[in-house]
């Protein structure tokens, strides 16, 4: 299975390699590394809201899962929007809503 993942993320990356080489699409690697890179503490966060062990790394899987889902999302919404003023008005929001939540519930565990 991870070799089959790893080999995925190759040819991906080696399409947008070549999309960017040939003047199709005017972002590359880098640019889209920088985006999705969120994914990889997000998938870690929920390994951790999976295992069955205490509490407290069940609360830290799940801080580390939402907040990088959410700058994921942050960052999705930055590559197809047409215009970048709201992002931070989102980000501002989402932090002012989402981080006492989370420190409410580490407090508590």
């Amino acid at each position: 299975m991870r070799k089959i993942l790893v080999a995925l993320i190759a040819a991906f990356l080696f399409a947008i390699w070549f999309l960017n080489y040939q003047g199709t699409i005017d972002f590359g690697v880098i640019y889209i590394i920088s985006r999705i890179w969120f994914i990889i503490p997000l998938w870690h966060g929920i390994k951790l809201i999976i295992r069955n062990e205490n509490s407290s790394k069940r609360n830290s899987g799940l801080i580390l899962a939402v907040f990088s889902g959410f700058l994921q999302i942050l960052s999705m919404i930055d590559i197809f929007s047409k215009t970048k003023e709201h992002v931070f008005y989102i980000a501002v929001v989402g932090m002012l809503a989402f981080w006492p939540i989370f420190l409410i519930v580490f407090f508590i565990s």
